[in-house]
C-alpha cells in the first residue's frame, strides 16, 4: 500500500524540521504519539533506533522506528516495525523538504508505504489506505498550523 501527500507549508524549511524531529513539538501534531524513547539519544541519524509509543484505536501499541535516511533539513526517512504489523511487514514513512525560494513557503513531501500480505489484507486494503489518509491528513493540517505558529510567534512554543 501506497499513500503520497503534498502540503504548502507557510515557514522555512528549518522550522519545519524542528517539527519532524523534536519530540515536544511533533507531539503537537501527531495525534496518537504518546511518547518515544531513543535508544542512544546522543547519536541522531542514520541508524538511529527508538520506541515509540501511540494510541490507536483506545490500545497503546509500541513500534520501533529507524532512521533510514536523515539529510537535516530536507530529508527523513523511517522504517517501523511492532504495533498491530505482522512480524515480518515493516512499515515506511518519508518526509522531503522542498526548499522554498525564497517566499518563505516550504513544500513537505510524505510518502508512506506498507506492504499488503494475504487475501484477508488485500481485502481490506481500500478500507486501510482511507483510515490511513484521514489520520495523515489531519496531522497534517496540525504540523502546518503548528509551524506556521512558530514564525508568527516565535515564543509560541
Amino acid at each position: 500500500m501506497h499513500l503520497e501527500r503534498q502540503i504548502a507549508i507557510h515557514a522555512p524549511a528549518e522550522t519545519v524540521w524542528r517539527c519532524l524531529t523534536e519530540f515536544d513539538l511533533r507531539k503537537r501534531w501527531m495525534a496518537q504519539l504518546v511518547s518515544e524513547d531513543i535508544e542512544n539519544s546522543e547519536s541522531r541519524g542514520v541508524g538511529s533506533v527508538a520506541n515509540v509509543r501511540m494510541l490507536q484505536n483506545n490500545q497503546m501499541v509500541t513500534y520501533r522506528s529507524t532512521v533510514i535516511d536523515w539529510e537535516p533539513g530536507r530529508k527523513l526517512s523511517v522504517g517501523m516495525t511492532g504495533g498491530t504489523l505482522p512480524p515480518d511487514i515493516v512499515m515506511g514513512v518519508v518526509y522531503e523538504l522542498l526548499s522554498d525560494d525564497g517566499s518563505g513557503v516550504t513544500v513537505l513531501k510524505y510518502d508512506f508505504h506498507m506492504p499488503v500480505k494475504g487475501f484477508f489484507m488485500r481485502l481490506i486494503k481500500p478500507l486501510i489506505r482511507m483510515g490511513v489518509g484521514q489520520v495523515v491528513d489531519r496531522d497534517h493540517a496540525q504540523l502546518k498550523a503548528l509551524a506556521e505558529k512558530l514564525v508568527a510567534e516565535p515564543s509560541g512554543e
